[in-house]
């Protein structure tokens, strides 16, 4: 039942994003928090697994957006091709950056805690979840480039 809650939440939440750019984005901690209260052991780790993965596929489709907003204002002559290629590189880098740095982070939170077998499973997968939805929060609030 996790899993296609999960899977089913994330099928609402892909014409969310292309309806309007303020559009709300899915909480996944509260999908991964609901996970561990209906399951436990090997059917709340897959049900994480799927909220991560949905978590995961949020986030490309947000940097997607964001590229294509970028295309936009090169298209436009409103952001000038280096600018636009700046940009670009860096926003894939980062996003390469920051499944480093979550899968380092979510080593230390697994150590930190204690938790051993299936416990320090549910540790990574909630904090892989938790920093997807804030780079997917950063992300959104930074669609809309500013000029100073």
């Amino acid at each position: 039942m996790g899993r296609s809650r999960c899977r089913g939440l994330w099928l609402l939440a892909i014409p969310l994003s292309s309806l309007a750019q303020e559009a709300a984005l899915p909480d996944y901690e509260v999908q991964a928090a609901a996970c561990v209260e209906a399951h436990s052991g090997a059917e709340a780790q897959d049900c994480l697994k799927q909220c991560f993965l949905a978590s995961r596929q949020a986030l490309t489709r947000e940097e997607q957006a964001i590229l294509a907003r970028l295309q936009e204002l090169r298209n436009q002559d409103e952001l000038g091709h280096t600018h636009y290629a700046l940009a670009a590189a860096a926003l894939r880098k980062a996003g390469a950056g920051h499944q480093a740095y979550a899968a380092a982070h979510c080593d230390f939170a697994v150590g930190a805690s204690g938790a051993v077998a299936s416990g320090s499973a549910l540790v990574r997968w909630r904090c892989l979840i938790e920093l997807n939805q804030q780079r997917l929060k950063l992300l959104q609030s930074r669609r809309q480039p500013t000029t100073p």
